[in-house]
């Protein structure tokens, strides 16, 4: 497994993801495989929509996200990524973003932030239990279900997660500009970068975390061959 398992809304199923590009659907309920797929030859992970009814895959090898039908997990639709040049790019990672109603993809060969909705959800959601209160679904955008908006951005970015409001992607960047030394903090409507974070070596922000300390917002990451902890201010 790789990229951590991702459970349905009502806690009942659970989707692994291999780095030899399987998806595993399990039955908590009794312990069983329901359903299984094959989305590509590396794959980095998976994301889960918030209304369980979408499984997306981001792909190193083919450079490909891949959307499938959460239920059986048939196959909807297959996103060659290419840059307006013609250049393919590998997907870093790719998660959820709930009250965008949408997936959020990072490339590692292109400077670019790929954001695909799904449709939008009619009330509130909650996200897996980390937001204490429901967010109101929203999105200010009019890109079509299922298409890409393309977000430009100064640098390639890796690994990444989001503010509490889903308004900007915190994500490491360790190629281009940063020479692999850093991170940066994305706003998602503008693709603007708003704060550069000063990070050495090898963070991975996929699993970082953020919390208010002393008034102000402040995150810990898994930091290769530290831990690090990072003051964030969500308003910058």
């Amino acid at each position: 497994m790789h990229g951590g398992p991702k459970f349905s809304p009502d806690g009942r199923h659970v989707f692994f993801g291999s780095r030899d590009g399987w998806i595993t659907k399990v039955d908590l309920y009794n312990l069983t495989v329901v359903a299984e797929v094959r989305a590509g030859i590396n794959m980095r992970n998976i994301a889960v929509s918030a209304d369980g009814r979408y499984v997306m895959a981001a792909n190193y090898l083919p450079h490909s996200l891949v959307l499938f039908d959460a239920h059986n997990l048939d196959l909807m639709k297959v996103y060659p990524v290419v840059g307006e040049d013609g250049e393919s790019s590998r997907v870093s990672a790719v998660y959820a973003a709930p009250p965008r109603g949408s997936f959020i993809a990072a490339l590692k060969d292109l400077k670019e932030v790929w954001e695909i909705p799904w449709p939008l959800p009619a009330e509130p959601v909650v996200a897996t239990g980390h937001m204490a209160t429901p967010l109101e679904p929203q999105r200010r955008h009019d890109t079509p279900t299922f298409q890409v908006r393309r977000i430009p951005v100064p640098d390639y970015l890796d690994d990444f997660f989001f503010d509490l409001e889903y308004e900007h992607v915190i994500g490491a960047s360790r190629g281009g500009e940063s020479d692999g030394q850093g991170g940066m903090v994305i706003n998602l409507d503008s693709g603007a970068k708003v704060a550069d974070l000063p990070l050495e070596g090898m963070p991975h922000l996929g699993s970082g975390i953020t919390w208010e300390y002393q008034g102000r917002r402040v995150m810990a990451l898994p930091h290769l061959p530290i831990w690090a902890r990072r003051r964030y201010r969500s308003s910058t």
